[in-house]
């Protein structure tokens, strides 16, 4: 029977060597990873209100693994921002069987009608894993949201003003934009001369509104006309400039609105004609940005009542048997 002690000499010249050659610590240490910088470090989102804006970043991922280790290690990406915008990378993860560094695309989708005042830390977070071991690392960058400009103007349809009478027309206007714009306000080109009309016009309130997104502030066109022509139409000319646009370039910054009226009208001669041109002078506008030609329609359309009304009597005269 064997000695204790030739038993233990056994037992240690035996599996002594089985422990030294898989020791998990032994074998993954020196495994490393690291996320380069995101490129650029900060992205403006260009955002419309009815269009996403798909924000793109590249960053580099390098893996150190030792010559001998047999495991292939896997890394995989997790991204996100602080104001919950949907963020991707492609390729979602990546295997390494040895050290190698490979590239990484990242999209943020920034929401259509995102305001100025937002913007996102986006972070990408890295894992390598393979068994028993793990390390993780990330990278980050900044999303600011880029300013639109859009805003809408409503106002009364054909208005009807008589020899020494004074009217006031409400005019309001909706910033629909993404951001603080400060719009300037004017009625009439500068060269133009309304005296001889007989027509003094004039508002009531500052030529400059501040308005934040989706706010709305109404003034008022004062009207006056001494004149005695009778009858004619006259459109007055409305001007509005956003000086954001203005300051950054923007082509569409100033838009022109067409504001009807009407003088001396003729009171209608039957219930169909009167019923024609109240509708008309109800009848309210939007004008948004670029369509602007709109009003133009609207105009025509309320001058041709006027007109069809005018000459209805002539034709019943005519009609009229002897």
């Amino acid at each position: 029977m064997p000695s204790p002690i030739k038993c233990s000499t056994f037992v240690l010249m035996v599996f002594l060597p089985l422990m030294w050659v898989a020791p998990p610590a032994m074998a993954q240490r020196g495994i490393t990873m690291s996320l380069s910088p995101m490129e650029p470090q900060s992205q403006v989102a260009q955002v419309t209100a009815t269009d996403v804006a798909n924000v793109h970043f590249n960053l580099t991922v390098t893996v150190n693994i030792p010559s001998n280790s047999f495991f292939k290690v896997t890394v995989s990406f997790d991204g996100h921002t602080s104001t919950g915008w949907s963020t991707s990378t492609n390729p979602q993860s990546l295997q390494f069987r040895k050290s190698g560094s490979e590239p990484v695309n990242v999209t943020v989708v920034v929401p259509q009608g995102s305001l100025t005042d937002e913007q996102g830390k986006v972070t990408i977070n890295a894992t390598a894993t393979y068994p028993g071991f793990r390390v993780d690392a990330s990278s980050s960058a900044m999303v600011y949201v880029g300013q639109y400009f859009l805003w809408t103007v409503q106002s009364h349809g054909v208005s009807p003003i008589t020899t020494n009478d004074t009217i006031a027309l409400p005019v309001s206007i909706t910033n629909t934009g993404n951001g603080l714009d400060q719009f300037e306000i004017g009625v009439n080109d500068k060269d133009e001369d309304t005296s001889p009309l007989g027509l003094h016009i004039s508002i009531d309130k500052s030529m400059t509104k501040s308005l934040t997104p989706n706010s709305s502030d109404t003034f008022t066109i004062t009207a006056t006309y001494k004149g005695t022509k009778r009858p004619f139409g006259y459109i007055m000319t409305l001007r509005v400039i956003s000086q954001e646009a203005k300051n950054a370039g923007d082509i569409y910054s100033g838009m022109i609105y067409g504001v009807p009226l009407l003088f001396n009208p003729s009171p209608p001669h039957n219930d169909t004609q009167k019923n024609s041109i109240i509708k008309a002078a109800q009848q309210s506008y939007v004008v948004e940005g670029i369509i602007s030609a709109s009003i133009i329609a609207v105009v025509i359309t309320a001058i041709g009542i006027y007109k069809r009304r005018k000459k209805e009597p002539d034709l019943d005269r005519r009609q009229r048997p002897a």
